[in-house]
């Protein structure tokens, strides 16, 4: 200001200054509201239904790995999961019962004729699956048999049918599935057939032990 009049300069400071104190303050109604970037929240969730799909899928795979892990373990090879004692005792509870069975003189045989390491009728762990179902079914349960066996032959046996039908993962007949069902015919039809043929069942038990 001079001469108390203001200059041109000074009226123009003034408002620099007026328009300043407006901005820091606010103007009239106090703070001036300073809009930041938001994000569309809503765009982020997930909707129920894919939340749902996504939890379900995780449930079933976890349930899928339990069950194979189960599997896994129930279809150990058969080579492990047979015991060596179990076969040793129905070898010797064989050879006893073979002694107090009466002579059979025919020379026909039941027990198909199979082996481990030649080249032609390999039999494996699904044809002696096979074998022991037909011996459970017509030849062990037959009571010309009952009183001669020993006290623990049937349970050991079925403990073996049981370690077999896990082991063996195939449930398709092996090659050799009719012959062997040919074998149980026989053994119904023949006179005293459950006796020789529980004298011949040291066959099936030389052959476990050497797939072993």
């Amino acid at each position: 200001m001079v001469g108390g009049t203001e200059t041109n300069g000074e009226k123009e400071g003034q408002k620099r200054e007026c328009y300043q104190r407006r901005g820091a303050g606010g103007g009239r109604g106090g703070p001036i509201k300073v809009e930041e970037p938001t994000v569309d929240l809503p765009q982020l969730k997930m909707s129920p239904i894919i939340l749902r799909t996504l939890c379900l899928s995780l449930l079933v795979s976890f349930i899928s790995g339990a069950v194979i892990t189960t599997t896994a373990r129930l279809t150990l090879n058969c080579s492990e999961r047979v015991h060596p004692k179990l076969i040793q005792d129905l070898w010797n509870w064989t050879k006893q019962l073979k002694e107090k069975l009466p002579e059979d003189k025919s020379p026909v045989r039941l027990v198909p004729k199979f082996c481990v390491s030649c080249s032609k009728r390999v039999i494996g762990w699904m044809e002696i699956r096979e074998l022991v179902d037909v011996y459970q079914a017509h030849v062990f349960s037959s009571k010309a048999l009952e009183k001669l066996l020993h006290v623990h032959y049937n349970d050991v046996l079925h403990r073996l049918q049981n370690v077999l039908q896990n082991c063996v993962s195939s449930s398709e007949p092996s090659k050799f599935a009719e012959e062997i069902q040919e074998m149980g015919t026989k053994i119904k039809k023949k006179h005293h057939g459950a006796m020789k043929a529980a004298s011949e069942f040291t066959f099936v038990l030389g052959w476990i032990s050497e797939l072993k």
